[in-house]
Order: C-alpha cells, then structure tokens, then sequence
C-alpha cells in the first residue's frame, strides 16, 4: 500500500475509534489509549522517515501534499496523546484525596453494617501509573507515592476486610436469645472498631496498632460466643431434646401384661426415668447458672474495660 493511501487510512480509524479504542486486554483506559494512538503514529511515521531518505522525492507536489497530510494527522494523535495524559495527572490528585477518608463507612441503608471505604479508582490511578513509567511518559510525584504504597494499601485493605469478614461471621453465630446478653462485649468490639469511621484514613500510620486492636476485640467475642454456644448446644438443647424423646410408658413387646403387672411395671419404670429426668433437668438447670455467670462476669469486665477505654479516649482529646 503506498504511504498516499496509508495516511487516510489511519485518520479514518482514529476518527472511528477515538472514543473508544480497541486496547489490550488487563491494560488500564488512559495508558491503552496512548497506547493505541501511539500505534497509529507508527503506521505513518515509520514509512515517512524511509520516504525522507529520498531527497530527490521531496520536491514534487505529491510529495508536498503527503508530507502537509503527515504533519497534520501527526498533530492530532500527539494531541490526543497530550489531552488524555493531561486528564489523567489532574485525575490523579482527586485519587489521593480517596486516601484521606476514614477506612470505614456506614451503610446507608444499614447503619449498623459497617463496610470498608476504599475506592478501587485508587488501584486503576496506580495501575495507569506503572504504565505511565513503560510508556516514558511523565507522572506527578503523588502518583509515585501511590505505585511506591501499592503494597502496603492492598495489605491494609485486605486486612481491613478480613476483620469486618470476621466480625459478621462471629455475631451471625450468636442465637437471638444472647444478643441483648452479649450487649457489652458486642459493643467492646463496635468501640475497638469506631476509630476507623472517625479518625484513621488509609494513610495512617497508626493503621497496624487499630488492626490489632480490633483483632484483639474480636477475638475475645469469638471465644465467648463459643464458649456459650457450647453450654447452649451440649448441656441445654441436646439435654431438652433427650427430655422430649423420653418415653413415660413401657408397653409389653410381646405378650400382653396384667392389669397388676402393667402397674407394677409402670411404677418401676417411672422411677427410673424420673431419676433420669432429674439428672439431666440438674445439667441443663446447672448450665444455664454458669452461663449466667458467664454473662455476669462479661458484663462486669467489659463494662469497665469501656469506660476505661472512653475516659482514656476523653482525656487524649483533651490532650489534642
């Protein structure tokens, strides 16, 4: 094909595809679009710097009018080049702006669901980055602050998953029964967590000591809930469910009994079960007194661990 008919050709493809061009698969928008015109100006620059070699071609008046066509379609694919990588250093300031909101945020629906607030825009930001840095094309130096915290932003975003993961995971194990119980460990473990809809964004420093915390929380109500669950469980509902399947009548398996015999047999019988039945009654009364315990003493210690924890969150404010 000769260069006449290539140049139109690719104006025709850039005007077919500016807005959205074919680009490869995984590549982020704004690289694969400075990509694919890059592209293009290859397939016109390429044969233009072999048509140059030819001196004596230059001074034809088709030659003129190729060259005047190159320059100006050369223009504009630098031009889109410019306007989209412009775009996508203004852009880049807006993303670090996402890294000073709290980790966590309230669902709007559900205030008591708490979810993670991370936007993935920050990753795409970090992404057209590292390509940006292959391209030879310039990047602000917020951007390359966010490839150099990539690492450690997933790791504090999956961290902070994993916990809110695990928290819903323990409280959807707790019966309805031992909610209202389970109320001041249950907000032993909201308090650990409060700092990360208040106070810590993504950059700070302080993130690793708050995810321990809230490890620390959570495994506290892991151990509890498990701990009554197993009473509840074992020694009450397994204990009731034995009760219910109990039989109160011993019924002859082969030949018919006496009036006397159906008497005396039935008194006998009787007395063992009841014996039975007040064994496993005495369990199921002797669980249900540990768990109150259980509660009891839970209540205490995180009743004082909170306002420990709120006289102290009292007094660093006071301090700031």
């Amino acid at each position: 094909m000769c260069y006449c008919m290539c140049t139109p050709n690719v104006l025709q493809l850039y005007m077919k595809y500016k807005e959205e061009p074919p680009i490869p698969r995984n590549m982020p928008p704004v690289a694969g679009k400075v990509t694919w015109v890059r592209q293009l100006s290859h397939r016109i620059e390429y044969p233009m710097l072999i048509f140059m070699e030819q001196s004596a071609c230059l001074k034809t008046d088709e030659a003129k009018k190729i060259i005047r066509a190159y320059n100006r379609i050369a223009k504009v694919l630098v031009e889109y080049e410019v306007l989209y990588h412009n775009a996508w250093i203004k852009s880049v300031e807006v993303a670090t702006t996402y890294l000073q909101v709290p980790v966590l945020v309230r669902h709007p629906q559900n205030q008591n669901m708490l979810l993670v607030n991370f936007d993935p825009y920050i990753f795409e930001v970090i992404k057209e980055a590292e390509y940006m840095m292959k391209l030879d094309l310039d990047i602000p130096e917020s951007a390359k602050l966010l490839v150099h915290a990539k690492d450690k932003l997933k790791d504090h975003r999956n961290q902070m998953q994993m916990l809110l993961d695990e928290n819903n995971s323990i409280r959807d194990e707790i019966p309805s029964v031992f909610q209202i119980l389970l109320g001041p460990t249950l907000k032993k473990v909201d308090i650990a967590m409060r700092p990360g809809v208040i106070s810590h964004t993504w950059t700070s420093l302080s993130l690793p000591a708050y995810f321990e915390e809230v490890k620390i929380a959570l495994k506290e109500l892991k151990i509890v809930v498990k701990q009554v669950n197993d009473i509840k469980i074992i020694r009450i509902d397994n204990m009731l469910k034995d009760i219910s399947e109990t039989l109160l009548c011993e019924l002859p398996e082969k030949t018919p009994w006496t009036v006397d015999e159906f008497m005396q047999k039935m008194e006998v019988y009787c007395g063992a079960m009841t014996t039975e039945i007040n064994k496993m009654s005495q369990v199921i009364e002797d669980a249900v007194k540990e768990l109150i315990c259980i509660f009891l003493q839970r209540a205490q210690m995180d009743q004082s661990s909170i306002q420990s924890g709120q006289t102290s969150e009292t007094s660093s404010e006071g301090r700031n």
